[in-house]
């Protein structure tokens, strides 16, 4: 009886074996989603930095602003206008 099931088993493991290979090779639909993937990415990359960068810059020149109107105002008490 174990040689009956013999055959069977040495099929299902070519045709698993078929099936993976058969999968490796068909990679085109794989590397588009991975070329979107990758574009994805370094778009989700220019734009967390471009806001950080902008909230640095809009901070810095928050500063800046105090700073000037400060200034201005010791100035204008200083000479009195």
């Amino acid at each position: 009886m174990a040689e009956d099931l013999r055959p069977l088993s040495i099929a299902r493991q070519r045709s698993s074996r078929s099936l993976l290979f058969n999968n490796i090779g068909n990679e085109l639909g794989a590397t588009g989603i991975e070329y979107a993937m990758i574009a994805f990415s370094i778009a989700l990359a220019i734009v967390i930095g471009a806001s950080m960068a902008g909230n640095g810059l809009n901070r810095m020149f928050s500063i800046v602003g105090v700073q000037l109107v400060s200034a201005s105002n010791s100035a204008e008490a200083s000479t009195g206008n």
